[in-house]
């Protein structure tokens, strides 16, 4: 088993601090509309992460059926330092 991806569900305001992700192969993370931070070295060293992208609206706004739209992370506005460090392919 080998994970590829994230996708943050719920209600989530910010990606915490080292620890979370770094160093996974993930090559794709998706977050939630809440989200406006993004901890120092959250992704830190994901050598593979080659896109990260944002719900255009909290996933309980959604209809039933509704295919949801990603963005760019926009709403981001707080970057923790050495959040995307050595993301070469992002």
């Amino acid at each position: 088993f080998r994970l590829t991806g994230i996708e943050c569900l719920g209600k989530i305001s910010n990606i915490p601090n080292s620890g979370v992700f770094n160093q996974t192969p993930i090559t794709y993370a998706k977050i939630p509309y809440e989200c406006t931070s993004i901890g120092s070295g959250a992704f830190y060293g994901c050598t593979n992460l080659t896109t990260i992208k944002q719900y255009n609206k909290s996933l309980s706004d959604y209809s039933e059926g509704e295919t949801p739209v990603l963005n760019d992370i926009s709403r981001v506005t707080t970057f923790g330092q050495e959040c995307f460090y050595n993301c070469s392919l992002l």
